[in-house]
């Protein structure tokens, strides 16, 4: 049975991820908002993969959970954004530049949740409104993946139980 106590914490943690991705959007601070909408991802897939492959784990939980709310994408261009924007600041990764050809995703930020940017994609390119990609679709699916643990089925929920203590430091929850 999942660990209420542990996941009780795991809320409060997301909650507080939620809403530092909220206050950095709206201080202007779009940049470092998707850096921490990256990180929570990466969180979230670590928790529930099934390998140890650390783009496989983060693709399969893009697919699964963030995909419904934007069919525009692609869990292979969310992977290659994060990477080019957490490791160098840039659009560009070893995903959109070599072999792979996967679109580099561009963001546009402080613009409303309806507009759409797909006229201005370029060959190579898809531009996304940042607000609606963490203010909509984000946290859609990470509210869908708090339900999917909640619902307990489709993972081991010992493995699962072990490694949020282990993420929420078990000498740190009383």
């Amino acid at each position: 049975m999942l660990n209420k106590l542990y996941l009780g914490h795991f809320e409060k943690h997301i909650k507080d991820m939620v809403a530092s991705i909220d206050l950095l959007y709206k201080l202007g601070r779009h940049t470092q908002a998707r850096y921490l909408g990256f990180i929570l991802i990466d969180q979230l897939a670590w928790l529930v993969r099934s390998n140890e492959i650390t783009g496989e784990y983060f693709r399969d939980w893009v697919g699964k959970f963030l995909i419904p709310y934007d069919s525009n994408l692609t869990p292979d261009e969310v992977w290659a954004s994060r990477n080019a924007n957490l490791h160098n600041n840039s659009t560009k990764s070893r995903d959109t530049e070599g072999s792979k050809n996967v679109n580099q995703l561009v963001f546009v930020d402080n613009t409303l949740m309806h507009l759409d940017y797909s006229s201005c994609n370029q060959v190579g390119k898809k531009a996304i409104n940042g607000n609606k990609f963490l203010n909509n679709h984000l946290i859609n699916a990470v509210e869908d993946f708090l339900q999917y643990l909640k619902q307990g089925q489709n993972y081991n929920q010992n493995q699962l139980n072990e490694r949020l203590g282990w993420f929420l430091g078990k000498h740190q929850i009383g």
